[in-house]
């Protein structure tokens, strides 16, 4: 199986940042969640049983996920957690830079870049499947700059969606 290629913020690299077909996602686990745990403890805050199956969820989805469905998920497991906990937890995700959030949607996915805070973001949202893929890429971060300074305007979200289709989609459509 075909690894995705990681992309950094310092080249641009727009090839296999969709999961491969099959993709395992146990691997997506990998690292993750003591990365999420080393995060956490520089914060002072504990991954709590909670906050790391929260976690787990959006991370080997692929998707975005709102608050309701990971309530769904955990009511599926006899865990009735109320929404609100669920938002907060989220938020502390969010603040700790492991998730981002598509706010075209109100839902949540897993950020396995190692960007800094405050990176020009490219969300690519696949609408037949769901699939969120995210790019970091040189070329967007200086748009966002030319932009900023056209425009006299600082910019406070530096996420940008786009929905379409991801490549195994398109292939099935093109097959048909």
């Amino acid at each position: 199986m075909k690894k995705n290629s990681p992309v950094t913020h310092n080249n641009t690299q727009t090839e296999n940042v969709f999961p491969a077909p099959g993709h395992n996602h146990s691997m997506c686990l990998t690292g993750a969640v003591e990365n999420a745990r080393t995060v956490f403890a520089a914060k002072n805050l504990n991954l709590t049983p909670l906050r790391e199956e929260i976690y787990r969820q959006i991370l080997t989805a692929h998707t975005a996920q709102g608050a309701y469905q990971i309530r769904d998920h955990l009511n599926r497991s006899d865990r009735n957690v109320a929404p609100i906990t669920i938002y907060r937890i989220l938020d502390l995700l969010l603040e700790a830079g492991l998730i981002h959030r598509l706010e075209s949607q109100n839902t949540y996915y897993a950020c396995f870049q190692n960007h800094e805070s405050g990176t020009s973001i490219v969300a690519l949202i696949c609408q037949q499947c769901g699939t969120v893929a995210e790019l970091v890429d040189e070329n967007v971060e200086k748009l966002m700059g030319l932009l900023e300074k056209n425009a006299g305007f600082v910019m406070e979200n530096r996420m940008l969606e786009i929905a379409g289709k991801c490549p195994q989609c398109r292939d099935e459509a093109n097959k048909k």
